[in-house]
């Protein structure tokens, strides 16, 4: 828990605040701990006085709902998920499942790639997209 509470410690500096509204974890499922442990050394942080809430990116449906199961038990709240968002998939079931997902626990969905890296502008052309 000491690394995640120095890098927030960290990006509070940078910022020039005491205690960040929200923290984002970025990609856990590429760490090489649990997302259960990164929850509860956020909540370790909020008991610090640190920051208020945490946020999730790039998680699946699945680690949303272990992430907002080990908030309630470690006494912090996962409000966001910012999830790749776009035309190109918006049928996807894994989408659909994270939208029901977040709306049955009340989380947020923040939206990345919303245009599809540019395939859905009419800016691309045969430089660009190479």
């Amino acid at each position: 828990h000491a690394d995640f509470e120095s890098a927030l410690r960290a990006s509070n500096e940078r910022m020039g605040i005491s205690k960040a509204p929200i923290y984002f974890l970025h990609s856990p499922m590429h760490l090489f701990r649990s997302v259960e442990f990164w929850v509860e050394a956020a909540a370790s942080c909020k008991r610090k006085g640190l920051l208020d809430a945490l946020g999730l990116s790039n998680c699946s449906a699945d680690e949303v709902r272990r992430a907002v199961a080990a908030g309630e038990k470690f006494g912090i709240p996962v409000i966001v998920s910012q999830v790749h968002f776009s035309l190109l998939d918006y049928n996807s079931p894994a989408l659909q499942e994270m939208q029901q997902c977040c709306d049955e626990l009340g989380v947020s969905i923040i939206a990345y790639n919303s245009l599809g890296q540019g395939l859905l502008t009419d800016n691309m052309d045969e430089v660009k997209f190479s």
